[in-house]
């Protein structure tokens, strides 16, 4: 299968361009009522559901089946690197690249298992897995912390990435 990309012209970047100079010009002008830090972490949460929201279609133009795994695909590694960082004292970019590592092997072992062994069976066959899989992963993240001796549950934390 080969992806072809058309060019979108210049229209969507000035719109962006044109949005961002608004936005920050409004939040100069009324700082009381729209501050410019509840705008820019409404921007990074935007983006970053925008870029999961990016993946899920390109899992999707590619296995022509839904993934329900895909959250809980990032959610085991993140559940083991935050284990790492409050129950072991690791610190904190030690853990993240930990978590990239075990996703990117989380991702490899889900295609691996689950996604090229039922590339030739019906796309409900391997929906159905993947919600199975779901339900594996997500569990797993639940009981991580447990055993590795960290917090029941893990809420909030503070990294150096914090304010």
């Amino acid at each position: 299968m080969v992806l072809r990309l058309r060019s979108l012209g210049t229209r969507p970047v000035l719109a962006v361009l044109a949005t961002t100079v608004m936005v920050l010009v409004l939040t100069q002008i009324f700082r009381h009522r729209i501050p410019l830090g509840t705008v820019l972490a409404g921007t990074l949460y935007g983006a970053l559901n925008g870029l999961l929201a990016v993946g899920l279609v390109l899992l999707y133009r590619v296995t022509r089946s839904i993934n329900f795994a895909y959250g809980a695909m990032g959610g085991l590694p993140a559940a083991v690197a935050a284990s790492f960082y409050l129950a072991h004292g690791w610190p904190w970019p030690v853990a993240l690249a930990l978590a990239l590592v075990l996703g990117a092997g989380v991702g490899l072992a889900v295609g691996a298992l689950v996604q090229w062994r039922f590339a030739n069976s019906s796309r409900l066959i391997l929906t159905v897995a993947s919600i199975g899989l779901s339900q594996l992963l997500g569990g797993s993240a639940l009981y991580v912390p447990r055993w590795m001796h960290g917090p029941v549950l893990i809420t909030n934390f503070q990294t150096g990435l914090s304010k």
